[in-house]
Order: C-alpha cells, then sequence, then structure tokens
C-alpha cells in the first residue's frame, strides 16, 4: 500500500449521486518540509488480496502419426496494489473511486481470465523422407480496462495531476451535468440533451454500465474482444544416410498468425485506446460550477470501438512467416 501524506480529503463532490472526497495538499507551513517535496510517500503491507486458477486439459496420441491437445485454463485475481511502477509516486497512482489514499480491493491487472490453448499434429513417413503437419491455436481474454473521466490532467478531485477517475454512471439526465459543446465563437456544437441522448445509448447498449447505474465503475471492470491465434507449421525431412547412419535435412515452414495472412479482419490483439493506468478517458471533465464541488461534463459520441489494434513489434496483428533449414546428424 502506498499513502501520499501531502494530501487530505477535504469535503464531497455534490449536485448528483457521485459524492465521492475531494482532497486538497496538506499545509506544511512554518515546518522543514514546507516547499521541499511533491509527494511524501508512506509504504506499508496489506493482507487483502487473492488469486485463483483452473486448468483442465486433454491429451491423446491417436496414432503414429496423429496427436492432439486441449487446454483450458482460468484465473482471477484482486488485489490493492500491483506495484508495476520503479517509484513510489507513481505505485501510488491506483485509480480508486475513494481516492488513492483509501484504495479498495478490486480486480488485479494480473486476472487473465480464460485461455484456450490446443494443437494438432500429423506425421506421414516416407521411403527417404517425412513431412509433418502442426497447428497450434491460443485463445486469450482482452486486456482489462476502466471507464474513466478525461480531466485534461487537471487534476480532477484534487489528489494530483497524472491520473484519471474512475467514472460515475449516471442514472438519468439529472444525474450528471452536461454542458454544452461549443466552437470558439460560442456556437453550440453539440447541446447538452444530445450528449445525454448518445450516453445514454452507450450505456443502455453495454452490459456492464447497464448493470452500474447510480455507482461508480470499478477498476479493471471491463475487457477489449477476445485474442484468437492459430499459428501453422509445415517440416520436411530428407533423410540421407552418411557413415551407415541416417541424418536429416529439415526444411520447415512456420506461419505465425497464420489467420491474419488468409484474412485482415482476423488474430487481431486488441488494446484500450489511451487508456492511462488503465483507464479509458470516456466522459470529459470540463470544470465545477461556481460552488467549486459540482462537476460538469461533456461527452463526445466515439466514432468507433474504445480499443485499438496492436500492429506493432514481434507480437502483433500481423502474420508473420519464418523458413528454416537444419541439418540433423548423429
Amino acid at each position: 500500500l502506498y499513502h501520499n501524506l501531502m494530501f487530505t480529503p477535504n469535503g464531497n463532490l455534490t449536485g448528483t449521486g457521485d459524492n465521492r472526497p475531494i482532497y486538497e495538499q496538506v499545509n506544511f507551513s512554518g515546518t522543514d518540509v514546507e516547499g521541499k517535496y511533491t509527494a511524501i510517500i508512506l509504504g506499508s503491507n496489506t493482507s487483502e488480496g487473492y488469486t485463483y486458477n483452473f486448468t483442465a486439459q486433454l491429451q491423446k496420441d491417436f496414432s503414429d502419426n496423429f496427436s492432439a491437445s486441449l487446454a483450458y485454463s482460468y484465473t482471477d485475481a484482486y488485489s490493492m496494489n500491483d506495484g508495476q511502477s520503479s517509484q513510489n509516486s507513481s505505485q501510488w497512482r491506483v485509480v480508486n473511486v475513494n481516492g488513492k489514499n483509501n484504495i479498495d480491493l478490486a480486480r488485479s491487472d494480473f486476472a487473465t481470465g480464460h485461455r484456450i490453448v490446443g494443437f494438432g499434429s500429423y506425421r506421414k513417413e516416407f521411403r527417404n523422407m517425412a513431412t509433418q503437419l502442426s497447428v497450434f491455436y491460443s485463445g486469450q481474454s482482452g486486456d482489462l480496462f476502466s471507464y474513466g473521466y478525461a480531466d485534461g490532467y487537471t487534476s480532477y478531485l484534487g489528489e494530483d495531476n497524472n491520473s484519471l477517475e474512475l467514472m460515475y454512471i449516471p442514472v438519468d439526465q439529472n444525474d450528471i451535468h452536461l454542458v454544452d459543446i461549443t466552437d470558439a465563437d460560442g456556437a453550440v456544437i453539440t447541446s447538452a440533451a444530445q450528449q445525454w441522448a448518445d450516453l445514454n445509448e452507450y450505456i443502455e447498449n453495454d452490459e456492464y454500465l447497464s448493470s452500474r447505474r447510480g455507482q461508480y465503475a470499478e477498476r479493471n471492470s471491463s475487457r477489449v474482444p477476445f485474442v484468437n491465434m492459430i499459428d501453422l507449421r509445415i517440416a520436411q525431412d530428407f533423410y540421407v544416410n552418411v557413415g551407415g547412419k541416417r541424418n536429416t535435412l529439415q526444411v520447415s515452414l512456420d506461419i505465425f498468425n497464420v489467420g491474419n495472412l488468409l484474412n485482415k479482419d482476423w488474430g487481431r490483439i486488441y488494446f484500450p485506446s489511451g487508456a492511462y493506468y488503465g483507464n479509458v478517458p470516456f466522459v470529459n471533465f470540463e470544470g465545477f460550477k461556481e460552488d467549486g464541488t459540482t462537476p460538469t461534463y461533456t461527452y463526445e459520441k466515439p466514432s468507433g470501438d474504445l480499443w485499438a489494434i496492436d500492429d506493432s513489434g514481434l507480437l502483433s496483428s500481423r502474420w508473420q512467416g519464418q523458413l528454416t533449414i537444419r541439418y540433423i546428424f548423429n
């Protein structure tokens, strides 16, 4: 656990069902601390948190030529803080409803969810050669993410300016204060009423959000789409007799993510677009009303999904091929 001694609660949000605490910086005036620190982090331990895993596998050699395996695994995990950064100030920035100094038990970033792994391999021997065809499948639950507010790093709840906040899901139009989106001349681009119609439609069509009306989005509550990957391997062995011993010249072709080779829409790996600390900016915080505690927002209807395609690096949504020549001798 990480507790930033620079911040303390000072009141709550008003105006809707969202009444989470607002924080202010502790006044250290007249002490040796004044003006010297941007954060004072106290680290401690907790007994909260757990994980569990279930795995089942079937494997069989059906003949001398054919074998197959299929395995299923489910892993879930809950933690207070996953501690994935190298600095305490970053460790402290866990998205949480009641503030980063008072975090709740929530689904861990390491809760991998469902995973299916399978393979099938067929090998045929000839007089002076052998051919082997192998297919590998991996299915995996998508990455976790949370629904949050985009605040332009303006310290929405007063704690700090380097993280987003979890979203409060409004019950109805009176449960969120939307303001018109205007251009530089003040002309209305999207009215508050139209924004609510768009936001309400999205909530209604999202199974998770529609079940959380009047509540807060939970950390790591949602996932991007399931990932399906298929790899293909073809190996051709040529036997040669050298000194009375059988040597093998093997030529093999591996195609990774062969589904993407067949169809550009297959074999895609997704990640939450624009996520910060796993929090996707979904509704925009625009500032407070004159009372300083009632937040106002704008909502811009997404042009597409809240996730993007991972299209870089060795493990990506692009297919890859590898040709190998190997000489095996005794």
